[in-house]
């Protein structure tokens, strides 16, 4: 049986599996686009951003408590400026960035691993919910993987003993330039480049090419220290974000195991399960794509340190420094935030298939695959295809709720969390018009005593709420005290409340 396996895995199938892998990952992400969801509410108060200022201006700190890297919002900006302000418009450097990342994955994945191993992680990157959703979401982390997988195969294919220090240089100044201002975490990556060639270098007869280095290495660290103390520091020192990220930062020092489980474990948990499913069996006692992927990363590791293959020190160096940050409470170990490096992570995991299937033990690995294979069916998101399409913040199906039932500007109450989406759809949206006469309606604040402002309300009126934080529940026991629900929109994120009172 194992044999026939193996007639079947022939290199030359196995590579077919990875294209189809390819194209599906990439019709995925082109359909999920298209479908045009509502903008979350980050996305509206991103937009909002771009709206309201010209290109030096978003060179400046965001507002609305956003934060995103100039070069990624000039090109937005362009963006808008020739198509407009459609969700498909805002969304269309996410979407080249994550079909590029899948090709730049596929060819970087090649240098490490075989086609045997490589269908597993490339298959988890080509469907996976956390890869589908920011490869068609305004924000800038799936350009943070474009742009950490360019260094990486650069870095792979310009050899510093090969080439002249002039055109290496060139390069690298550049790149490097391009990427500090496009992306914010790409200066791990950078460092784990610096640190290749700077190895390179240190074992070679070419030791007089360290100081090529070290000038790279400082133009990028002038760059980046002047886009921290313009841009960063603020950002990084804010109350908002130290609260909202305050979780996804690890204990540096434990002081016992339960600590370390309670916390740091959870943490890595959720991470891992992020990057590669959620798959529980037997009641959730058997945990098998945590389980998995935590044993492939292992051996990935050790299948670096045996094999001594040096370009692995691109796949270690990054995650190493993003663990160290977070533990100083100064990166963030949210999903988003990694998904930079992520593709490390896959590309370790993918080396942890290989150097199992190189074992001696024919059942042991037929079972490895079978659970691989079951793992990505349960990971693949064709489901937001078909039954259940991705929605996260439907504004705009709210507001079309709203002026269905005719409820106008004077008689409609927006909550401080849905604020941005609310004033994009009607002020910024080339639709605008649609909702015209919800135009100018009553925002809240944070401050406001919602119990009370609702026993002072007379007329039928209507509440727009966010499906973030409190946005909703609470909301709705403080109507319930003093008004009669009339009626509530079918979306199953954002609400629309229409109420009456008692």
């Amino acid at each position: 049986m194992y044999s026939k396996i193996q007639d079947y895995l022939s290199e030359k199938n196995v590579q077919k599996i990875a294209w189809l892998l390819l194209a599906t990952g990439i019709i995925y992400r082109i359909i999920l686009w298209w479908q045009n969801r509502g903008l979350f509410i980050d996305e509206a108060n991103l937009a909002r951003n771009i709206y309201e200022r010209n290109f030096f201006g978003l060179a400046k700190p965001l507002t609305y408590e956003q934060f995103a890297p100039p070069v990624f919002l000039w090109i937005t900006k362009l963006n808008t400026i020739f198509f407009g302000f459609d969700e498909r418009v805002l969304r269309l450097f996410p979407l080249f960035s994550g079909i590029a990342s899948l090709f730049l994955f596929y060819k970087i994945a090649k240098e490490f691993i075989s086609f045997k191993s490589l269908w597993y992680p490339l298959a988890l990157f080509a469907t996976g919910a956390l890869y589908l959703r920011y490869s068609t979401e305004f924000k800038q982390y799936m350009p943070d993987a474009l742009v950490s997988l360019l260094l990486l195969y650069t870095a792979i294919k310009l050899h510093v003993l090969k080439s002249s220090g002039i055109r290496f240089s060139l390069i690298w100044i550049v790149l490097g330039s391009v990427a500090i201002w496009t992306s914010m975490p790409s200066v791990f990556i950078l460092t784990a480049v610096g640190l290749y060639y700077f190895i390179q270098l240190i074992l070679s007869d070419q030791k007089k090419k360290i100081a090529i280095l070290v000038i790279i290495g400082v133009s990028w660290l002038l760059q980046f220290g002047f886009y921290f103390f313009i841009i960063l520091k603020d950002q990084m020192n804010s109350s908002y974000l130290q609260n909202f990220h305050q979780w996804y930062f690890l204990d540096a020092f434990p002081k016992s195991f339960e600590q370390f489980k309670s916390h740091n474990w959870l943490v890595i948990k959720g991470l891992t399960e992020a990057v590669g499913g959620k798959t529980e069996y037997l009641k959730g006692s058997l945990k098998v794509s945590l389980t998995l992927n935590l044993f492939l990363t292992f051996l990935g590791y050790i299948h670096i340190f045996k094999t001594k293959n040096f370009k692995g020190i691109l796949l270690i160096v990054p995650g190493v420094l993003v663990l160290a940050a977070s533990m100083m409470k100064s990166y963030s170990l949210t999903e988003r935030l990694m998904l930079f490096c992520i593709p490390c992570w896959l590309i370790l995991i993918g080396m942890g298939l290989e150097f199992a299937l190189q074992m001696r033990f024919k059942f042991f690995k037929i079972i490895l695959v079978a659970v691989a294979i079951f793992v990505v069916i349960k990971f693949n998101k064709i489901s937001y295809l078909t039954t259940r399409p991705l929605r996260l913040e439907s504004m705009n199906k709210c507001l079309d709720y709203l002026v269905e039932n005719k409820i106008t500007a004077n008689d409609l109450y927006v909550h401080n969390l849905a604020s941005g989406g609310y004033v994009f759809y009607t002020e910024i949206h080339p639709k605008k018009d649609k909702w015209k006469s919800l135009k100018n309606a009553h925002q809240l604040t944070w401050q406001t005593n919602l119990k009370q402002l609702f026993e002072t309300t007379k007329v039928r009126s209507a509440l727009l709420s966010s499906s973030m934080g409190d946005g909703v529940y609470p909301i709705w026991e403080d109507i319930k005290s003093t008004n009669n629900i009339e009626s509530v929109s079918d979306e199953t994120d954002a609400k629309a409340v229409i109420f009456s009172p008692k």
